[in-house]
């Protein structure tokens, strides 16, 4: 994994940058114990060398000591030393040069900037508009006349943007900028996507009205597209009454499966009635939302006209066309020739 000799320090393989530095911190105390230990026995034998005069010592032990010194100020002046124990510029703890983030529109939008011993340096966010930058923040103050806009710090080190109400035109690309020397620049793109939503029959083709049958079971079910957050819910109503936790009527039950590529959410009620005729609505919080109206009709229509769990409108100019057609042919057969 490593290799310690005095004043060489050899790594081999890839290490996270923490462990090198904890490894050069052990490796200095190290060899400065190494270095303590043998100036305290090189400092007695030279005691004990000047109490004898049978010995001869000239030379030799300022020569030991210069080497012990050399040894020390090498340490001290490494690359090693300097870079990775003393002065370790900041640096970006992201995968990736650039980070995608993806934020549905009147959401929360946060762009995050993992920055590592950030020390006396200070994180700015900037917005790339065309060819110019625009500044947004310094620290912890902002510069720009947008109160949507903020810095949320989250310990130990990301430094995040904040963009509330997250509109289209936020949609772009933004800098994390860390005050080193150079500057050092992390690129975030948002992106603000309008979720689509729409009402469909059984062939997912949208619709726009329904008709059942009293005491048939009402099914509806709604797609939802681009929708970012798995933590949005699907809301059902009927006019401008939720239906997902109502326990008033009884017999109503919503199921949302959240996919990679769509949401699907069912809204099912038992035993329909008349008052369950109406507006339906499939909506996600406030941003987007899609109608459709249900029909619920009594057994005495006819039966082209209520067509359980069917989504086509019945035409009645179709249905009068039919009834006349048969009472002509009847009359001409009827005819004597």
């Amino acid at each position: 994994l490593l290799s310690l000799t005095p004043g060489e320090l050899i790594f081999y393989g890839i290490l996270p940058m923490e462990t090198k530095r904890h490894i050069v911190v052990f490796y200095i105390i190290w060899w400065s114990l190494v270095l303590i230990s043998a100036t305290s026995n090189l400092f007695k034998s030279y005691l004990d060398i000047r109490s004898s005069n049978d010995l001869p010592h000239t030379g030799v032990i300022p020569a030991t000591m210069k080497a012990w010194t050399n040894f020390y100020e090498d340490v001290m002046n490494s690359d090693i030393f300097i870079k990775d124990a003393i002065n370790v510029q900041p640096y970006f703890d992201h995968p990736t040069s650039v980070t995608n983030v993806t934020a549905q529109i009147g959401s929360i939008a946060h762009l995050s900037c993992k920055v590592v011993n950030l020390k006396d340096t200070t994180v700015s966010w900037l917005r790339e508009v065309g060819n110019d930058l625009h500044l947004l923040t310094v620290g912890f103050n902002t510069h720009i006349n947008d109160e949507r806009y903020s810095l949320r710090y989250d310990p130990p080190s990301n430094w995040k943007l904040q963009i509330k109400y997250a509109q289209l035109r936020d949609t772009g690309s933004y800098k994390c900028q860390i005050s080193s020397h150079p500057p050092q620049t992390h690129s975030v793109y948002l992106k603000v996507v309008v979720p689509k939503l729409k009402i469909v029959d059984e062939r997912n083709q949208k619709i726009q009205e329904k008709y059942y049958k009293i005491g048939s079971t009402l099914t509806l079910k709604c797609i939802v597209n681009q929708m970012p957050q798995s933590s949005s819910e699907v809301n059902w109503r009927h006019g401008d009454r939720l239906l997902n936790h109502d326990n008033l009527r009884g017999g109503i039950r919503v199921k949302t499966d959240v996919n990679a590529d769509e949401t699907v959410s069912l809204l099912f009620v038992a035993n329909a009635g008349r008052t369950d005729s109406g507006n339906y609505s499939c909506s996600l919080t406030d941003v987007a939302k899609t109608f459709v109206m249900v029909h619920v009709l009594n057994q005495e229509h006819p039966a082209a006209a209520v067509q359980q769990g069917s989504s086509e409108r019945p035409t009645l100019m179709f249905t009068f066309l039919t009834v006349s057609l048969t009472a002509l042919t009847n009359l001409f057969l009827s005819c004597p020739r």
